[in-house]
């Protein structure tokens, strides 16, 4: 998996460009991003307003100003418009922005304060593999739901539904291609929630799926996102019962354990001759809370479980999307709690317990090496 190729920025190269502000204030990008102080005394008062342009092209370039508060509350500069990205200069630091954007996971974070909800769509469009494997996949749908904010949970919005979590994926989807620049979109398959007024449409749409992947030639394949409704296993070979639609799924399961129902799988499929449904050329079981949010493990969803069960705010980093730092581990959730974060970890083996969290900001963790039971939660 990659993202679109960030510029690099030698030296001082680009630095001196000016940022105009509405007031008539000029700085230049260096010393607007030298430091927090500046970032603050310089963007604070213009966060998401319009009317700012950066001078490395002429007409100016416009350009907005973003907030983030994780790992720590800064501002930063991006392009207005995703079409703006490449309109300024090849040594501007600002031809992308994405280095100074905050990642899917934060995005998600910020959403929960209402302040990048506008700055979502801005997201960078992501380029796949074809492997020979379900891993490319994983690393897909995870992009596809924090980008898409369904990392996140706030209970001051309406609960999630299907039709909601289909909506958000499919508009995510359009922004996904294949490095042979399929479009994900022209190619995927979510089905409809199923009621009898639209069964006919549905099983329509489901066979013209199903004909548009039959086995003809190596570029004869689709990719299906669905809600597992049963998982009946026979040896190595599972049959995947897809909700919402007739279609069955076959899968191998040599290396993995079948999706459980609930499930949602990703899969990347064709339709061979000769056999009812469809088979799956890798596949990927992605299990979700009753939220909707990721459990990447029995632990975490014990822990997700209880914190809906509390009504809690709070974001779920997907490991694929992380970007703070290489360094600092990737929390199995951020809470939001008395307007501050907490980082909560799980340590799921005796390493990871033995490991010293170097994160700064206040943590909770469960050592389940040691206790079974969840530790009181922040209260």
């Amino acid at each position: 998996m990659n993202k679109k190729t960030l510029t690099k920025v030698s030296g001082d190269a680009g630095l001196d460009y000016k940022i105009h502000f509405p007031d008539g204030t000029r700085a230049t990008i260096q010393n607007i991003l030298s430091s927090i102080e500046n970032r603050r005394r310089y963007l604070q008062n213009f966060h998401k307003a319009s009317g700012l342009t950066c001078d490395c092209q002429t007409p100016g370039v416009p350009v907005r100003v973003g907030r983030r508060q994780i790992p720590s509350e800064t501002y930063y500069l991006y392009p207005a418009t995703h079409a703006d990205r490449l309109r300024h200069k090849e040594d501007c630091p600002l031809r992308t922005a994405d280095h100074q954007r905050p990642g899917p996971h934060e995005q998600g974070a910020e959403t929960l304060d209402k302040t990048l909800e506008s700055e979502a769509e801005e997201s960078t469009d992501l380029v796949v593999h074809i492997e020979a494997s379900g891993m490319y996949l994983t690393k897909m749908m995870e992009w596809m739901w924090s980008t898409s904010l369904l990392n996140a949970r706030n209970p001051k919005y309406a609960p999630r539904d299907y039709d909601a979590v289909r909506k958000k994926l499919l508009q995510t989807a359009a922004a996904v291609r294949f490095t042979n620049n399929e479009k994900l979109a022209d190619k995927l398959l979510i089905p409809q929630r199923f009621t009898k007024g639209k069964k006919e449409e549905i099983n329509r749409t489901a066979r013209a799926f199903a004909e548009q992947v039959a086995e003809q030639g190596p570029d004869r394949w689709g990719v299906i996102v669905a809600k597992v409704r049963t998982a009946q296993i026979q040896k190595k070979q599972a049959t995947i019962a897809i909700a919402h639609t007739m279609l069955d799924l076959h899968i191998s399961i040599d290396t993995a354990t079948a999706p459980k129902p609930g499930d949602i799988i990703i899969a990347r499929v064709c339709k061979r001759a000769g056999e009812s449904g469809l088979t799956a050329l890798e596949w990927a079981a992605f299990p979700v809370t009753e939220a909707w949010i990721p459990a990447l493990s029995e632990h975490e969803r014990t822990l997700l479980s209880a914190l809906e069960e509390r009504n809690a705010s709070y974001v779920k980093p997907m490991p694929t999307t992380w970007q703070v730092n290489e360094d600092i581990r990737v929390p199995n959730c951020i809470l939001r709690y008395h307007e501050q974060s907490i980082w909560m970890f799980i340590d799921e083996t005796c390493d990871q317990a033995n490991q010293p969290l170097k994160t700064q900001r206040k943590s909770w963790r469960w050592n389940t090496t040691q206790f079974s039971t969840l530790p009181e939660l922040p209260s």
